[in-house]
């Protein structure tokens, strides 16, 4: 063991040399300039997790080369370990540390003696009972497993064969097990107490078994089981009932199919008087190939979405109560969208094709409310969203939250009473007013009592009581300019699964809160403390802290810091202390090279609304040059500011901030702000205003600005250079240039008509092509190629299913037509985004070439020029 570890500490220093420059070697050193050579040095941080008391921390370090390492340190000691290729990790408190290797080796580091030993081929495993035990999986030299149960110092106390699944319970004290034979499984249950004791609960059940799932309380579990048939088991401990398992058979649930399903997960509700779990119809799809595609216009939903619907054998909820046998299906084939109430007394059910055909991503439909008890539904709310975020439910289950006409509403399902909780407050809870593609800031969650509510408008929370009489915003952001947003750095704060919705978390404002807090002029952001509605700073520098993560048992914060100009670092704070500490520094071999700097800028759209630039100044930038630029677009880029952009060619979109400004290059990132139906038009004048704002300061070459722009910045592209002379060079990625062809195409990834992208999102038409086809002409790039003066360098995946390949060809045939300087790329097999290293590579290094050609009046590579 202890030559083992010898080797593969050894490699682990070759590594580590390798990888991380040393400071002190960077002494003394001249500069130089970044070159595709030096991309490799390059790593990605990221936080793992934080021991209970925040003593020790994970971390990876993950580069181009695969050559990923795992790290963990003692934040006091700066005691560090490092552990190539590993994953899967657990802190086991301040005690023991795992993780898998790529061997499958559970690999456990005990953090006091600083011993390691391994596991070989652990499928998974936990630590239990404190930390005092490791439970592991391990796949024998058969096709069976065993479950493994050893001391925190590795000594096997025992192994139960022919293990399938299990399933530990929150407090980590006991868990649940199945074995099986092939001919029978059992269900055995290890308790660990001040001895560990095993019990076998249920013997002679189906050969195999699946989803085993605890109650809330853990007084009951269920699971599904496969004989011939799938069947439905329950068993409840404690009852003086002396049949404590209950069967619910395929006999009991005619003309539907018991059917295992993760996307309908088995669930007890948490009186313990329900199990829900999911079914198919018994008729099997046919899969024959029909003479002929009838496509009717009246039907709800287009032909290959309906065949697809059709052959597909969809899973669906059902609730059982295995105390009186009743089942009743909650959802089905019509009302497909379901969501339970916080009691799980009531199902929020909706007919995902109500009012088809719709031109939206999400659709508008009834919802209605079933009582469980009974299977009665009746209409909740008519014509709303389907989205996730318009509707939820309390945790207790007595209210159901919705957005309707610009405002929140609560429901009280008792007294079916609806209660506008927002009309007449002098804010907005939606982004309508200043954007045609309309999103919702949000509903975060409930006191846990269940009264109040806590929503966000633009800038601030509000904490509202469930009748809207008391109405407090909590945060003071809008005086600021400060976006503050509950940080979800716990799991009791986390939204919950709850099939089509989700069930939000609860925020005792009697306690210590943390809140994001984001400045929306400078991008800087960091973290507050909201303790009894009172704010106070947690985490704040100039730049961004983000990805907090704290300690279970004490007020000790993790962060990682960035800026654009200092690499990602992660800091530790403890609540109680002023000062913030460094503990891990990643990319500290920048130090030898040139870097760029950023700056945000601020300009105003046609109608006076300030707009964010995000500025990038050249590598080694010298006062007296005037430099070429670049501009990026894709609506509003400029929250990226702050982040640290590793150089590399590995980019699935050819451009990289780094490697330009490494170039010689600035690089604007320009906000967009739309005005309805004119989403070409809105793009061409605000970044004619951007522009204008960084050439007046006197830094650019006003004759060498380039466009840069991928997807729908690729279609704003496509139009810019129809309708303005500034730009010296282009380049737009898989954009439309043809957005009447895109209105009448059918998406390739969902079969949907694209009709929606134009009239209800992106591109914010707000009516259809009949309604305003002056507008849709008008912003159409392909309608006014004739006046590009602009080369341009087009490039598409053959086959992405996104904006479609036949986008940039049709671009190029009429640029060709019109004899215009273009070029276009095409990479087959590859889709909207370019996987393949070698297609990034290419497009990255033809990219730069295009704007060095043009705009530094470089050298002509040989693809750039004419071929006879």
């Amino acid at each position: 063991m202890e030559t083992h570890l010898r080797f593969v500490y050894g490699i682990l220093s070759v590594l580590i040399f390798e990888l991380v420059t040393c400071p002190a070697m960077g002494q003394g050193l001249i500069k130089k300039h970044l070159s595709p050579s030096d991309y490799k040095l390059w790593s990605t941080l990221t936080a793992d997790k934080i021991s209970d008391s925040g003593t020790w921390i994970s971390y990876y370090l993950k580069y181009e080369s695969h050559l990923d390492t795992l790290f963990i340190k003692n934040v006091v000691s700066n005691k560090e370990y490092a552990f190539p290729k590993g994953s899967n990790t657990k802190f086991g408190a301040e005690k023991i540390f795992g993780y898998i290797d790529i061997r499958k080796n559970l690999n456990i580091q005990d953090l006091h003696t600083g011993q390691l030993f391994s596991i070989p081929n652990v499928l998974s495993y936990e630590f239990a009972a404190d930390n005092r035990f490791i439970v592991s999986l391990e796949k024998k030299d058969t096709e069976a497993s065993s479950l493994c149960i050893r001391t925190a110092e590795g000594k096997l106390i025992h192994s139960i064969e022919n293990v399938t699944e299990y399933k530990i319970n929150n407090l980590r004290n006991k868990l649940l097990y199945v074995t099986s034979t092939g001919q029978a499984s059992n269900i055995g249950q290890v308790n660990f107490n001040t001895k560990i004791s095993f019990v076998t609960i249920l013997s002679g059940l189906p050969p195999k078994l699946q989803s085993l799932t605890w109650s809330q309380d853990e007084k009951s579990f269920a699971f599904y089981g496969l004989d011939d048939q799938w069947q439905l088991f329950y068993y409840q401990f404690n009852t003086n009932n002396i049949n404590n398992i209950k069967i619910l058979p395929k006999s009991d649930f005619s003309m539907h199919e018991i059917a295992p399903d993760n996307g309908m997960r088995l669930k007890i509700s948490s009186d313990n008087d329900a199990v829900f779990f999911s079914y198919k119809n018994s008729q099997i799809p046919s899969m024959e190939q029909p003479v002929v595609e009838i496509w009717n216009a009246d039907d709800k939903l287009l032909y290959p979405q309906n065949n697809a619907a059709e052959n597909t054998n969809q899973s669906y909820l059902a609730m059982w109560n295995p105390n009186t046998g009743k089942t009743i299906p909650v959802s089905n084939k019509q009302y497909g969208w379901t969501t339970l109430t916080g009691d799980q007394k009531y199902a929020i059910i909706a007919d995902p094709l109500e009012y088809e055909p719709q031109y939206k991503d999400f659709a508008d439909t009834d919802y209605y409310l079933m009582n469980l008890s009974t299977g009665k539904k009746e209409v909740l709310i008519e014509n709303v969203s389907m989205h996730p975020s318009f509707i939820g439910t309390s945790p207790d289950g007595t209210y159901i939250n919705y957005y309707k006409n610009k405002s929140w509403w609560i429901y009280d399902i008792k007294v079916k009473t609806h209660t506008n909780i927002t009309s007449d407050l002098a804010t907005e809870f939606d982004n309508s007013t200043v954007d045609p593609d309309p999103e919702l800031y949000g509903f975060k969650g409930w006191a846990p009592d269940g009264k109040s509510v806590l929503i966000y408008d633009q800038f601030d929370i509000w904490q509202i009581t469930v009748d809207g009489r008391k109405r407090v915003r909590l945060t003071t952001g809008k005086e600021q300019n400060i976006r503050f947003r509950f940080a979800d750095e716990s799991k009791p704060h986390k939204a919950a699964f709850n099939y089509s919705g989700t069930q939000n978390g609860t925020y005792d404002l009697n306690k210590k809160n943390v809140l994001s807090a984001e400045n929306r002029l400078n991008g800087d952001a960091g973290y507050y403390i909201l303790d009894r509605k009172k704010l106070s700073p947690l985490a704040l520098k100039k730049g961004k802290i983000n990805s907090i993560l704290k300690a279970s048992n004490k007020d000790t914060y993790l962060f990682i810091y960035q800026s654009f100009e200092n690499a990602p670092s992660i800091l530790i704070k403890a609540f109680n202390r002023s000062s913030v500490r460094t503990v891990v520094q990643s990319n500290k071999q920048q130090q030898n090279f040139y870097w760029g700097s950023s700056e945000m800028i601020h300009y105003a759209a046609p109608d006076n609304t300030l707009l964010n630039g995000a500025l990038y100044y050249p590598a080694n930038y010298n006062t007296s040059l005037k430099y070429p630029m670049i501009v990026y677009i894709y609506s509003r880029p400029s929250f990226k500011i702050h982040d640290y952009v590793n150089p590399t060619d590995h980019n699935g979109i050819g451009f990289n901030i780094t490697t330009f400004t490494a170039a010689g290059y600035f690089v604007l990132l320009a906000d967009i702000a739309y005005e309805k139906g004119n989403p070409g038009i809105s793009a061409v004048n605000c970044v004619t205003s951007a522009v204008k704002n960084v050439t007046t300061k006197g830094l650019i070459d006003p004759d060498k600005i380039g466009l840069l722009g991928h997807s729908f910045g690729a279609y704003e592209s496509n139009f810019i250079i129809t309708q303005s002379s500034l730009f010296a060079a282009a380049v737009s990625g898989a954009g439309v240039s043809d957005i009447i062809r895109t209105y009448f195409s059918i998406s390739g990834e969902n079969q949907k008509p694209e009709i929606w992208r134009y009239e209800n999102q992106q591109y914010r038409m707000r009516a259809s092509l009949y309604e305003d086809q002056s507008a849709y002409l008008k912003n159409s790039p392909i309608l006014h190629a004739k006046q590009i003066n602009t080369p341009l360098l087009t490039w598409t995946g053959k086959n992405d299913e996104n904006v479609k390949a036949e986008q940039s060809t049709a671009f190029y045939l009429s640029l060709r037509r019109l004899k215009k300087k273009h070029i276009m790329l095409q990479y087959p097999n590859q889709g909207h985004i370019l996987s393949s290293a070698a297609a990034q590579e290419d497009l990255s290094r033809k990219t730069i070439e295009w704007f060095d050609y043009y705009l530094k009046k470089s050298s002509s590579p040989k693809w750039i020029i004419k071929s006879n």
